[in-house]
């Protein structure tokens, strides 16, 4: 996993991540965020977790990364919403799972969409 810390990029662990998430430096969360989206099957299981901590710094920034890995504001389920139908055909032809296409109005990725 990697971690963008002060602009470097240091191989990070979970524990990286959360306290990524928890820093009061505007710059290290939005680098810690975008390590969540890149290793989102890995981190899914904690992102949840932390979407319901008593903290709330790393409750908001959990959900900003579920919403950015899923589409869907601090979702809890295990869908994953693919951003264009080029995406979605990719990951049916290797898993051959079926497409289910939405057309829905609003950044369903941010909360009051």
């Amino acid at each position: 996993m990697m971690v963008m810390l002060s602009g470097q990029i240091y191989a990070g662990t979970v524990d990286d991540i959360k306290a990524g998430l928890m820093s009061a430096d505007a710059k290290i969360a939005s680098a810690a965020i975008d390590s969540c989206a890149s290793d989102a099957k890995t981190l899914l299981p904690k992102l949840r977790e932390w979407a319901g901590d008593p903290d709330p710094r790393l409750k908001m920034r959990a959900r900003t990364a579920l919403g950015r890995i899923t589409g869907q504001w601090a979702s809890q389920t295990d869908v994953i919403w693919k951003r264009s139908m080029a995406e979605a055909k990719l990951e049916s032809s290797v898993t051959g799972k079926p497409i289910l296409m939405l057309h829905l109005f609003g950044n369903l990725n941010e909360e009051f969409c």
